[in-house]
Parts: C-alpha cells; structure tokens; sequence
C-alpha cells in the first residue's frame, strides 16, 4: 500500500470536521506583498481526491527544489539523487514512473511535472543556491547577488579558518578508526543510517574524520533543520551589534499596532520557540498533512513570500507559555535581520557571510532564499562536513574566533539555557536532556531532518558533526553509540 493509500484511508468524519475548523481559523491580516491567498472561507470543503492532488503536487514541488539543490549545490548527478535522496517514507506522494523531470545545465533551473498536473520549477542561482518558483513564475522576484567567500582558498590558510594543517593527535587513534569503522558500517546497524561524513574535532583539531563512497569534505550536504541553529548565531551577532533586548518586544513592525496582542513576542520568546503564531503542522495521519494547510511544510512546497506568510499569522497562545517547533519563530528572527539590515542600506542576502561564514572560514555554506529573497533558513542550507564543524567550533568557542569575539560574551550560556516551556530545547539549539547516554549533559545539538546532528560538548572540548540520511529509525541508539566511542577515544 502506498503513503497515498494510506492517507486517503485516514480521512474519516471527524477528519473532514477537524478539516473544516482548520479552514475557520485560517483567516489571517493582509499580505506583506505578493504572498497567494490563502483558502477563502467561501471555498468549498475539499475533497478526498483535491487533498490526495494537493499532496502530489506539493510533494512534487518539493522534490523540484531539492533534486535542484542537489545537482547545483553538491554536484551530483540526478540520477544518483532521484534514488539515494529522494523516494523517502515521508513527504513523497508522487510515483517517480509517472513524474518527468528536466534538468537545464545551461539555464540552471529543474522542472517536475506529470501529464495533467502542474509545472514545478526551481531555479538556481551561483552562490544563493536554488529557489522553488512560485507555479506560472518564469523568474524569482528580487535581484540575485553574488554571496561568494571573499577568503583565498583554504589550503592557503590554517586551521581552523583554512584546511592547513587541520589534524591533530589529541585522541587514540585506533579508537578512532574503530569507532568510524563502526559509524559507516551499516551491516552492523540496525536499520541502515547511511551516514555520509563524519567529523570529531577535539581541541580545535580534526581527530577523526571520514565520508562514505561517493561523498568527500569538499561536497556541501544539506543540514534541514540545523539551519535553524545558524540563526541562532546570527541574532547573537546582531546583539552584539546592536545592542538588542531579546526580552524586549521583538522588533516587528506589524506586530506592533496598538491592541495588536502580538506585540508582546520577544524575541527570547521566537529562540526558544514560544512565540506562539498559528501555524498548522498536522501528523503524518491527518487529513490535511502536506496539503495546502500544512503550513509549517509549506515554506518548503508553495514557493510563497515566508516572510509574508510568517508574519501576518495570528497568536494561538500566550507568548512564552507553549513551545512549538514551529518555522515561524525562525523566520520571523530572519525577518527582523533582514529589515534591519535594509533600513541601514546593506544588504541581507550577503550580511551571514560576511559577519558570520567568512569570519570563521566558511566558505562553503549556501542559504537558500524563497522566490522573493528571504532565507528559508529553517531547512534550505547546505554546507561541507568541515563548514558545519567550524560552524560547532564557533558555539564551543562561545563565539570567539581567533581573537575576534562575534556574539557576546556569554551568548552560549544564553541560548543553552533551557527552554521555560520545554526544557529539551534552548535558543535554537537542542539540550541533551538524557536524549544521549554517552554524552555530558551540557552537550547541546543543532538538529535536522533525517538526523543531520552537531554535537557541542563544552566540558570535553569536543564538536561531533554527522550528516547522513537516515530515515528509517534507531538513529539515537546508533548515535549515542558514536558517542560514546568518539569520546572514549579522546585522550
């Protein structure tokens, strides 16, 4: 039985009725600018068959963005994508044998389609990476610039910042080879994790490190959620330059009307994921997963204004008093950097790197934009396994690089405090919290989908970077054991 089969089996009366409330509270304020109308309350109740052709064709839209990503940002062939990457358990709804797929080198850009359906089409731009247009679009609608790293080539420069002499000789290393040996031999595990590179670094130094067949430390591989933790640091940086009150009202403008009870989300409350927006994220069984109301996906399938979308949502709760892992917390940070930057006459789409990636040697990270410039930072950022290590280095350094501070002093300790609403997530990053046995507990993690993991351990002085696709379960058991190997092996 497909997924498909199976969803249309889970729509039942109480279904549709939940369905039909759904659509009552979906009313939100006007759009920021040209963010597609959402369901009118007026619109017919959909059909089983409207919701199984909306699933399809988001879930084809989705995989235009990512077969897009894979080929321009990490070089792969889209054969190799198509089967390796992309006929995972969830968020695929279409067969593969019926969707046609193009990829024009020459016009960088890919198109999913299927005879009846919609055209799905993203578009990729050198160093922005790829952006899934929204249907019709022939173009994205800001201007593309070039983010490149303005550093020589790391092989010019020492480690941490360049690639020289990045070993060190601080762990056993037959430990080490036995616990990568363990890591990448999928025989032993149970299911299968593919991991596909894996970092230790140990006093600022690479102690183990290893990629599995067709995968090497110069191929940027997606992060999904990490992404999240990027933002993490960049509103550390922006404290710092500018002096922010996280416990202030955020800075929002449409938030702040008067009456507006939106006015009362800090932005303490959007790091730890408490600011409290509406935002519909429904499970793997309900009626309206990956459909048009599945909104906390749909900054990934629609090819919508997510800023437009985030910031005109309406308060589902008290701000602080719920946390929900929701993309409107990230993206309304992204929202406040981005508009800060603007009023100052610099520009947001090359701010992270330079403040950020070029600062700690970064060079090969690519955060995506959507279609009318902002960054879907909650999921679209890729980078090499050496880029996201320097990225943990930087947190275990409590953003001290070489001399030069990038947060405040003390940010660390900020975003690693626990969540009043849940103490399993700080400020954008996850807390241990007993998750992994083997690990400290003030190891903290950046987290994405299909287990991309950055564990910081302050207290061993240790940064663990895996990146892999495992989609099947029993992650955390084989991770845990990782761990425990990795830091046995330190001296």
């Amino acid at each position: 039985m497909s997924i498909a089969d199976v969803q249309r089996k889970n729509i039942s009366r109480i279904g549709r009725f939940f369905l039909f409330i759904q659509i009552l509270t979906s009313a939100v304020a006007a759009p920021l600018s040209a963010e597609p109308p959402r369901t009118s309350l007026a619109a017919a109740l959909p059909t089983e068959a409207e919701l199984d052709r909306q699933r399809r064709e988001n879930s084809m839209a989705l995989h235009a963005k990512l077969l897009c990503s894979g080929v321009f940002i990490s070089g792969r062939t889209p054969e190799d994508m198509i089967a390796q990457d992309l006929q995972w358990s969830e968020y695929h709804f279409h067969d593969w044998a019926e969707t046609k797929w193009t990829v024009n080198r020459e016009g960088q850009r890919v198109t999913l389609w299927r005879d009846g359906g919609a055209t799905h089409t993203a578009v990729h731009h050198p160093s922005l990476g790829c952006s899934l247009l929204p249907e019709g679009a022939e173009r994205v609608a800001f201007e593309p610039v070039s983010v490149r790293s303005a550093l020589p080539p790391a092989s010019e420069q020492a480690w941490p910042t360049g690639d020289r002499n990045a070993i060190g000789d601080s762990a056993d290393a037959e430990k080490m080879r036995a616990m990568l040996d363990f890591a990448f031999d999928d025989r032993r595990q149970s299911p299968a994790q593919n991991t596909r590179a894996l970092i230790v670094l140990h006093k600022g130094k690479i102690v183990a490190e290893r990629y599995a067949p067709g995968f090497s430390k110069d191929m940027p591989l997606t992060g999904w959620s990490m992404g999240k933790s990027i933002a993490a640091a960049l509103v550390g940086i922006f404290v710092k330059e500018t002096g922010l009150n996280i416990d202030a009202p955020a800075p929002v403008r449409q938030w702040r009307q008067a009456g507006d009870p939106r006015g009362a989300i800090t932005t303490r409350h959007l790091l730890h994921m408490a600011g409290g927006l509406k935002f519909h994220n429904p499970n793997v069984s309900s009626t309206l997963y990956y459909t048009d109301f599945h909104d906390h996906e749909s900054v990934y399938f629609k090819g919508r204004n997510t800023e437009a979308l985030v910031l005109n949502q309406p308060l589902a709760h008290t701000p602080g008093a719920v946390f929900q892992y929701r993309n409107t917390n990230t993206l309304s940070l992204m929202s406040i950097l981005k508009n800060a930057q603007k009023e100052k006459g610099d520009h947001h789409l090359t701010w992270p790197h330079r403040k950020l990636f070029d600062k700690i040697g970064a060079r090969s990270f690519v955060l995506e934009p959507d279609a009318y410039g902002n960054f879907v930072i909650t999921g679209n950022d890729y980078a090499t396994a050496r880029d996201w290590a320097r990225l943990g280095l930087l947190f275990l350094q409590d953003g001290n690089w070489e001399g030069e501070r990038l947060w405040p002093k003390g940010w660390l300790r900020t975003i690693s405090a626990p969540s009043p609403a849940d103490a399993r997530y700080g400020g954008h990053v996850w807390r241990n919290e007993g998750l992994y046995e083997n690990a400290p507990d003030d190891a903290i993690m950046f987290r994405g989908w299909l287990n991309q993991t950055v564990m910081i351990v302050p207290s061993r002085d240790v940064v663990i970077v895996r990146l892999g696709y495992s989609d099947a379960g029993g992650f955390d058991p084989y991770f845990d054991q990782v761990v425990g190997r990795a830091l046995d092996a330190i001296k």
